[in-house]
Parts: C-alpha cells; structure tokens; sequence
C-alpha cells in the first residue's frame, strides 16, 4: 500500500467507526456493544442504590504478587430490562434485578456487610455493565459484563467494512496517480 493508500483507509476506519456508532443504536444495538467495556462503564449514565449479597476473597493472578489476595464484594440492583434488538425506549420495559461482582479495595472490602446498601453506577441501554461507585468501589466483573468478544467483533468489523469503503474513497479523495 502506498501512503495515499494508508491515509485512505484510515479515513475510512474513521468514517465507518462513526456511522456505525450513531445508525446501530437506532436500530436497537446498545451503544455499550460497540465501545471497550471500561468506556463504556465510564460514560454509564445512570445511578441507584443496590445491596451487598456477598463479600469474597480470590488470590491474585499476578506473578509478582504471590500470596496476594484480590477482594470482591457482590451486589444486586434493580435496573430496567434490556431491551430487546429493535425496540425503543422504555415504555415497555420493566424493572429486574441485576447482580454484579466488584473488584474492590480491602478498606471499601472491610467496611461492607451483607445486606448494607452501596452505590452503583450503570448504563441503562445494558445494566449488566455496572459497579460500585467511590474511589474504593470498582467495575461488575461478572459474566457478560466485559464484552470484550462483542467489542473486538466490532473492531474486526469496522476494518473489513473500511476495506471497501477506502477503494470507494479513491475515486473521490486522495487519488493514486500511477
């Protein structure tokens, strides 16, 4: 590839990135699909109280922390039904109860107890992606919560879709002069 050809396929992978973004969530796709999981938990809009079910502890993963434990504390919270693909708003939604499981610190760990009630932020278009807000709380690392396959799926498909759409961009910007 030469370097109009480079630029030209970045420019598509720009263009094929935003029209997805702002068309798949008008059809129903959950904006919280086609961002990293930490972004989207991050840009989560929506806040409620949830309750502590549970406090556990695992050893780390880490090699150069051997001995080490990591702390969790689980929570459930009631937030909206997804919605299914296709359908809009929250007219027919109604409320379910959502588990998570945070990675925490051994302070927030410590001042827990079952049953105590605790701040979650999560994003209402996909409730599964949730946490415990504060500086000690931390991200649901539950099943389904990542979406890592779903994101890099994504990714995967903007490059391919951009392949085409580049060849297209010759005919219009950044022609090869050969």
């Amino acid at each position: 590839m030469t370097p109009k050809g480079i630029l030209r396929y970045l420019i598509a992978v720009v263009l094929v990135a935003v029209i997805l973004s702002v068309v798949l969530p008008l059809v129903g796709l959950p904006r919280s699909e086609l961002i990293a999981p930490p972004i989207a938990y991050a840009a989560a809009g929506a806040t409620t109280d949830g309750y502590v079910t549970n406090r556990s502890t695992a050893p780390t993963a880490n090699v150069f922390k051997v001995g080490d434990l990591i702390y969790f504390v689980e929570y459930q919270f009631r937030g909206l039904a997804i919605p299914a693909f296709g359908e809009h708003g929250a007219v027919s939604r109604t409320p379910v109860v959502y588990k998570g499981r945070a990675n925490v610190s051994l302070d927030f760990y410590n001042a827990v107890q079952f049953g105590q009630k605790v701040p979650v932020k999560y994003d209402p278009g996909y409730p599964v992606i949730s946490g415990i807000t504060g500086p000690n709380g931390g991200r649901n690392v539950n099943d389904g919560a990542g979406l890592l396959s779903a994101w890099i799926a994504w990714d995967i498909a903007i490059l391919g879709i951009a392949y085409p759409v580049a060849m297209l961009l010759e005919r219009f910007i950044l022609r090869e002069s050969y």
